[in-house]
């Protein structure tokens, strides 16, 4: 999957198969993953903010990072 990580995220939130493609994202783990999720999630509706909220929950190593302080 190529182009920026927002980009691919906003990809993979519209294709039929939202959770397959939410999975490969999660396991690629891009370092700006919590980043692009924080900035799509200020704005998705409540559907797309599960899909978003599971995202992050998966990317383990990116959501440490997300919370490290």
């Amino acid at each position: 999957m190529g182009g920026t990580t927002r980009a691919r995220l906003g990809a993979a939130l519209a294709v039929d198969d939202i959770w397959s493609a939410l999975f490969v994202l999660a396991e690629e783990e891009p370092a700006d993953l919590p980043a692009a999720v924080e900035a799509r999630y200020a704005q998705a509706p409540k559907g797309e903010r599960r899909h978003l909220a599971w995202l992050l929950r998966c990317a383990g190593g990116a959501i440490r990072r997300f919370c490290a302080c």
